[in-house]
């Protein structure tokens, strides 16, 4: 199966999913709302679509809590753990510091060290699976506490929305998917086992994280860690994020032109890139151009409308800011949006958790200044 016939069944299935979901909830919301709007009125509805949002927040932090838990129990050290925007993040001293990052298409994350590489493999299915081994156990504890809850509405109302929404999560995440910005766990965990190049790659990914997060730079890693695999292996997403992280340490490294030409290389093979990072390099690549002073059309033909509603979602993005400040300046001449971009990327940067990135970034910033 095609990676494009694979995305449309992931993509079937999800809506298939969610409007099961979708279906449920509306059950629930029906037969709680009828009893409550004859008992206390209309407006005792709002606690209940309250009580369900509630109820899918908790249920993501049991997500990111399965992931920290059976990751640390495993041999994965903790680096990050975030709901929403929200970030609690451990730095090179061991501090713990609340930061802000938001990412499109995910509504939380916990990113974790990994253990060192044994016989090509490290331990993966605990660490991918935990968040959906989480929400299933709390579903289940939450079915009963429901089925053994005394008569009321609001209680056991929240008890079937933790059950429902547990359950749910643990569907979409556990059922290897494609999705348009990131994969879910149970398609990461379907992917490692595919390939030793992919176990490789991913140990790299959250390697380099890790030492992003104790203020290193893509630069100063080891230069071995970084280069294209061979396009056989770029079939596998995960792979690919190994190419991505190349053409990253390129533009770290000023080497301008071999990362427009490398990035260019790597989006046009036909790889397995998610959408996040492919519109990231994009954004990458339009700086390139424009620092490089190639023909300003090369820069204008890949600010698509796609791109810049991407973004738009990712408007707080430090990378994404400073494309759009170079873009700008250089190529719209719009000195007044610049700055309004600079001030933004300036404010953003005072709770951004990566300080080594925001100093990478500055660099950029500079030089398009320059």
């Amino acid at each position: 199966m095609n990676r494009k016939t694979f995305f449309i069944i992931s993509k079937a299935l999800s809506f298939v999913i969610y409007i099961a979901v979708g279906l449920v909830v509306g059950l629930i919301l029906a037969n709680f709302g009828g009893r409550t709007i004859q008992q206390r009125g209309v407006l005792a509805l709002i606690p209940l679509v309250l009580i369900l949002v509630v109820a899918y927040f908790l249920q993501i932090i049991i997500h990111e809590l399965g992931h920290l838990i059976f990751g640390l129990m495993t041999g994965y050290r903790f680096k990050s753990f975030r709901i929403g925007s929200l970030m609690l993040i451990r730095n090179a001293d061991g501090k713990l510091s609340f930061k802000r990052l938001s990412i499109a298409g995910t509504a939380g994350q916990c990113l974790m060290g990994p253990p060192d590489i044994e016989n090509g493999k490290i331990m993966h299915i605990l660490y991918n699976f935990g968040g959906v081994i989480a929400n299933l156990t709390a579903a289940v504890i939450f079915d009963i506490l429901y089925i053994y809850s005394a008569d009321g509405i609001y209680k056991p109302a929240f008890y079937l929305f933790m059950a429902v929404t547990g359950f749910a999560l643990a569907v979409v995440n556990g059922i290897p998917m494609q999705q348009e910005s990131v994969n879910n766990d149970g398609m990461n965990a379907m992917m490692l086992g595919q390939d030793p190049e992919a176990m490789n790659a991913f140990w790299l990914q959250l390697k380099v994280n890790e030492l992003t997060a104790d203020g290193q730079r893509l630069k100063d890693m080891p230069a071995e860690w970084f280069y294209l695999p061979e396009k056989k292996y770029l079939l596998n997403y995960i792979c690919a994020v190994r190419g991505v992280l190349y053409c990253n340490r390129l533009l770290d490294q000023h080497r301008f032109e071999e990362a427009a030409k490398s990035i260019y290389d790597l989006r046009q093979s036909g790889v397995s890139l998610v959408g996040l990072h492919e519109s990231l390099l994009r954004c990458d690549q339009i700086y390139c151009h424009i620092v490089n002073k190639d023909s300003p059309d090369k820069a204008k033909q890949l600010w698509t409308d796609d791109l810049k509603k991407f973004m738009k979602s990712m408007k707080d993005y430090p990378s994404v800011l400073r494309t759009q400040y170079a873009y700008a300046m250089k190529i719209e001449k719009d000195f007044v949006k610049a700055e309004e971009l600079k001030s933004r990327f300036e404010k953003v940067s005072e709770s951004y958790p990566y300080p080594s990135e925001i100093a990478a970034e500055k660099e950029l910033i500079r030089l398009v200044t320059e």
